[in-house]
C-alpha cells in the first residue's frame, strides 16, 4: 500500500481492524482465511457479507480492510480509487460525444466524481440499444424516464438512484447548448428522493456511564480517551468540534465552553461542568503532551499533532468495548454518545429548540430528522441487512 501511495494515515486506520481481526482469531484458535475475515466483522461490528453495504464510514474502511487482505491473499496489487475507476465502453455513434464530456470532467472533478459519472455512462448506451437507439441525438423523454426506471428497478440503493439522477441531468445539461441532444432533455430526468441519513444508533445513560467508568485513567492516554467521552456523551459536542477545541474557548469563570461548530459554524455555549472541568484540568496537567499547539487535545504520538475527527470513534468504541457492552448491532463510537445524549433529553420532555442548540444543528427540523427514531427502536445485526431500499418516484 506505501508502495502504490497511499498515505500513512489510511494504512494505519486499517490497521486497527486488521488487529481487531487477529485478536478475534486468537481467541478461537484459528488462522485467516478470507471467509473469517469477513466473519469477524459480523460478529465484531454487525457488518454484512462480501455483498453487503456500508452505511457508515467506520463500515466503509472496515470492508476495505478485509477486501485488502482478501487482495493481498490472491497476490492482486493494491489499487487506489483512482485506478479503479470505470472505463467507458460506448458503443457506436454514442461514443465520441460521451468521450468527449468525460474529457471535459478532466481536471474538474475528483477521481471519485468522475469514476461515478463513467459508471453511469457505462450503463445508459447498453439501455438505448435495446430499444433501437443507436444515436444520442435521438434520445426523447420516454427514453430516459424508462433509462431511470430501469435503474430504480434493479434494485440499488436510494442513494445511487438519487447520484445517477444528477449525473443524468447534468450530462444532459451540458449536451443541450451543443446541439448534441434535444432541448429540455435535461429537465425530463425523473427527480429521485433525496437520501436521508438514518436516525443514529443510541445507548442508554447506564450504557454511558459504563463506558465512561472503564476509562483506565492511570496513564496519559486514558485521561484525553476520558475527556473526549465526557465531551460527546455529557455535552453531545461533535467529533470536528472535540479534536477542534483550544483553550481559548474553555471560559472557566463564565463555568461554558464556548465556540463555533465546525460543520454549521453555529455558535454554541454547551456547560463546563465539574465532571468535565474536572477530567480537563487532569488531562492538561498530566496527560498532554507538551506541545505550543492551541488545541486541548493532542495525538502522543511525535510530533503530536491535532487528532482527526475519524479517531474519536475507535478511541471511544474501545472503551465500549472495555466495558462489556454487548454487541449486538449498534454503532459504536463518539456519535453514539451524542446521539444518546439527545435521545435522552427528547424523552425527558426537553424542548426541540434546546437539543438543537445543543448538537449545534442549524434549525429544529435537521433535529426531528435526527430523532426521527424512538430511542427503544434498535437496529439488530440480523434486521441489517433485510431493510427494504426505497426507488425513486418515477
Amino acid at each position: 500500500m506505501r508502495e502504490v501511495g497511499l498515505v500513512e494515515s489510511h494504512v494505519k486506520t486499517l490497521g486497527h481492524t486488521w488487529n481487531a481481526s487477529g485478536r478475534w482469531l486468537a481467541e478461537k484458535g484459528l488462522s485467516y482465511d478470507p471467509p473469517l475475515g469477513w466473519t469477524s466483522l459480523s460478529e465484531e461490528y454487525g457488518i454484512e457479507g462480501p455483498g453487503g453495504r456500508s452505511r457508515t464510514r467506520a463500515e466503509q474502511i472496515r470492508r476495505r480492510a478485509v477486501t485488502a487482505l482478501e487482495s493481498r491473499r490472491e497476490h492482486r496489487p493494491w489499487r487506489r480509487v483512482k485506478d479503479r475507476r470505470y472505463f467507458p465502453r460506448f458503443r457506436g455513434s454514442h461514443r465520441p460525444v460521451l468521450e468527449r464530456f468525460l474529457g471535459s470532467m478532466e481536471g474538474r472533478l475528483s477521481d471519485s466524481t468522475a469514476c461515478g459519472y463513467a459508471h453511469m455512462l457505462n450503463r445508459l448506451p447498453p439501455y438505448l440499444a435495446d430499444r433501437g437507439i443507436d444515436d444520442i441525438a435521438h434520445v426523447d423523454q420516454p427514453a430516459i424516464v424508462g433509462f431511470m426506471g430501469s435503474i430504480a428497478d434493479s434494485g440499488v440503493g436510494q442513494g445511487l438512484a438519487y447520484a445517477t439522477a444528477c449525473r443524468l441531468r447534468g450530462l444532459l445539461a451540458r449536451l443541450e447548448p451543443s446541439g448534441f441532444v434535444r432541448q429540455g432533455l435535461a429537465s425530463a430526468v425523473p427527480k429521485a428522493r433525496t437520501p436521508q441519513p438514518e436516525p443514529p444508533d443510541t445507548h442508554t445513560a447506564e450504557e454511558a456511564a459504563s463506558t465512561i467508568g472503564a476509562m483506565d485513567t492511570a496513564g496519559p492516554t486514558g485521561k484525553r480517551s476520558l475527556v473526549i467521552c465526557l465531551l460527546a456523551a455529557r455535552l453531545g459536542m461533535r467529533s470536528s468540534d472535540t479534536v477542534g477545541l483550544r483553550f481559548e474557548s474553555l471560559k472557566w469563570r463564565e463555568g461554558v465552553i464556548s465556540f463555533a461548530s465546525a460543520r454549521t459554524g453555529t455558535p454554541t455555549v454547551p456547560p463546563l461542568t465539574n465532571e468535565v472541568g474536572g477530567a480537563t484540568i487532569d488531562h492538561l496537567k498530566s496527560g498532554r503532551p507538551e506541545s505550543d499547539e492551541p488545541f486541548v487535545l493532542l495525538g502522543h504520538d511525535r510530533p503530536h499533532a491535532r487528532l482527526r475527527p475519524a479517531s474519536m470513534h475507535g478511541i471511544v468504541s474501545a472503551a465500549m468495548v472495555r466495558a462489556g457492552l454487548a454487541r449486538d448491532g449498534r454503532r459504536r463510537g463518539a456519535h453514539a454518545l451524542r446521539a444518546g445524549l439527545a435521545t435522552r433529553m427528547m424523552d425527558g420532555g426537553v424542548p426541540l429548540p434546546i437539543i438543537s442548540q445543543t448538537l449545534s444543528h442549524e434549525s429544529s427540523e435537521t433535529t426531528r430528522a435526527y430523532l426521527a427514531r424512538p430511542a427503544s427502536i434498535m437496529r439488530t445485526r440480523s434486521s441489517r441487512g433485510t431493510e427494504s431500499l426505497k426507488k425513486p418516484p418515477q
